[in-house]
């Protein structure tokens, strides 16, 4: 595992994580009229560039993508891995975001159809949904879920290649989740029989704190055991809803060492994939 960036226990991330999430989903809605749709939408899907710590849409033209800057709470285009435009979200409404994508990409000579929020998924209300204008967390929080975003991509991207059908490390535009899915088998049609899951989620019904998590999936029925596998590094089950094993980044960051967080990290981790292969075996 890289060395994971020390993290800080924030309690009040909720505001910024949410207008982060729209920024994003205003990336994914414009990839929606700007790349070839696929069935399971991963066109809108993002990916996590450490060196720029930023969200980054697919690229438009294998030189050409949109980015969530986090420190700066910007957006920028970039081309040939590099920051052409940037625009502070800061006091725009979502109308001028979109109006002013719309213009730099029609100078670099591409053809865009209008813009507008998608509507196929519901995220968490926000006033930018109703013209207000967006407001610019502050920088160490900005700064803090960006060391959150960058360690969950780092890890998830060391884990990936322990297996062959793994995807790429993405993040989901309607969840806000960066995660990783795992085919463990597949049949003569290469079609998926079971699978995990990995991924850093937002606060939501289940955890009201950002949390790693590990899940599971089988084409055929998984009976669970009364007792579900022991889990190391101070993780726990969730089975409301859905079955998966969960570590609360609070419970990390109240650790005052990086070694140690990354140690529980690690515990978890290789415990509820262990744990998770046992369930769907």
């Amino acid at each position: 595992m890289s060395e994971w960036k020390f993290i800080t226990p924030y309690a009040g991330l909720s505001a910024a994580i949410l207008s982060l999430h729209h920024a994003a989903h205003s990336i994914a809605s414009v990839a929606e009229v700007m790349l070839p749709h696929q069935a399971d939408d991963s066109h809108t899907n993002l990916g996590w560039n450490p060196a720029l710590q930023a969200l980054v849409s697919h690229s438009f033209d294998d030189k050409c993508q949109l980015a969530l800057l986090y420190p700066s709470f910007s957006l920028g285009i970039i081309v040939d891995k590099q920051v052409q435009h940037s625009f502070a979200l800061s006091g725009h409404t979502r109308a001028e975001v979109y109006e002013w994508i719309g213009t730099r990409l029609a100078e670099l000579g591409f053809e865009t159809a209008p813009i507008h929020p998608m509507t196929r998924y519901e995220i968490p209300l926000h006033p930018v949904t109703t013209g207000a204008t967006f407001t610019a967390p502050s920088e160490i929080i900005l700064e803090e879920l960006a060391r959150r975003r960058n360690n969950a991509h780092t890890l998830f991207v060391d884990i990936a290649p322990e297996y062959p059908y793994a995807s790429d490390v993405r993040t989901w535009p309607h969840h806000f989740d960066t995660g990783l899915y795992i085919p463990i088998r597949k049949n003569d049609a290469q079609e998926g029989l079971n699978s995990i899951g990995l991924g850093m989620a937002t606060p939501d019904g289940s955890v009201n704190d950002m949390y790693l998590y590990v899940n599971h999936w089988s084409k055929a029925p998984v009976v669970l055991p009364t007792q579900l596998p022991d889990l190391s590094g101070e993780g726990y089950w969730v089975t409301e809803n859905w079955t998966g094993a969960v570590l609360p980044l609070s419970t990390i960051a109240a650790h005052q060492h990086h070694q140690k967080q990354q140690e529980i990290v690690q515990d978890f981790i290789q415990s509820a994939i262990k744990a998770s292969l046992q369930l769907i075996w």
